[in-house]
């Protein structure tokens, strides 16, 4: 752990950074300093870095290396750092990740082979609400254009037609506490650790779209259409970046502000309804 010395003259807001990799640290922290950014903190675990920072910084800049997967230090970040923009670090990041991290609520991935050319710039962007991504990822994180049929029942929905052809379902944001009982009590059936260690993940004939105040679901099979509210559709967002429904009940915990035992109760129950529903599936077996 260590705490770098400011520049006196830098004007160009403040950072935190943690990373396993000392080089890395020392050299994300030079470029930095050379951006005009002061340097809060440095570490490799986010509750260390927050402590050592002391006060707010404007931006928090998180390694994920090698393949790991991002939704456990991206939780850490979020339940240190609360609502500061996160930016991830990573070399050669995939599409897949880069779509984790979004969906996780980072503000932008920097690729560390560029990263002389773009860390500032992203760092500034990140600072001033912005979401930036590398350049090449652009084209593989466009919504996939839809089919005929999904266009065909997208426009019933805007246009509000909900006969015998859909079937609608209104997904509660989190309740207080008082009422988590109560939920757990429908999916009695269901073991809540085996939902929260099981990797989720929506099925190949379901596909989901956000629009203004809401999230639609369509299943393709039967041709239903469930409708989501905000809060359920950032639960579903999350699920698809994370390894398991607890990890997403962290990062769901840490934006909302809410304990996260309360937040696993309604994690558990939403996984239990889709599940259900056919619109969530298991991918093999719990994880350990």
């Amino acid at each position: 752990m260590s705490q770098p010395q400011s520049n006196p003259v830098q004007a160009g807001g403040s950072a935190a950074l943690f990373a396993k990799n000392e080089f890395l640290l020392q050299r994300v922290a030079g470029m930095l300093a050379a951006e005009g950014f002061r340097v809060a903190a440095t570490g490799s675990q986010p509750a260390e870095v927050a402590a050592a920072a002391g006060t707010r910084v404007d931006v928090v800049l998180v390694e994920v290396g090698g393949r790991k997967e991002p939704d456990g230090i991206l939780a850490a970040a979020r339940r240190a750092f609360g609502e500061t923009p996160i930016l991830v670090l990573a070399s050669a990041p995939d599409t897949r990740m880069c779509r984790q991290c979004l969906r996780l609520g980072a503000s932008g991935i920097v690729d560390l082979d560029d990263s002389e050319k773009t860390l500032g710039a992203t760092v500034r962007a990140a600072a001033a609400g912005l979401v930036c991504m590398p350049s090449a990822m652009r084209r593989p994180l466009a919504p996939p254009v839809l089919s005929t049929r999904e266009k065909q029942i997208l426009g019933m929905v805007v246009l509000g037609f909900k006969n015998g052809l859909a079937h609608a379902v209104r997904v509660d944001p989190p309740a207080a506490a008082s009422r988590h009982q109560h939920r757990v009590s429908r999916v009695a059936d269901v073991q809540a650790t085996t939902i929260l260690d099981s990797k989720m993940r929506v099925p190949q004939n379901v596909v989901y779209r956000k629009f203004a105040y809401e999230t639609v679901v369509l299943d393709l099979k039967t041709g239903k259409y469930y409708g989501l509210n905000q809060t359920a559709g950032r639960i579903l967002d999350v699920l698809g970046g994370a390894a398991n429904p607890r990890l997403a009940a962290a990062v769901l915990a840490a934006e909302y502000g809410r304990p996260e035992e309360d937040v696993q109760a309604d994690v558990v129950a939403f996984c239990a309804d889709l599940l259900a529903r056919g619109l969530l599936e298991r991918v093999g077996q719990p994880e350990d």
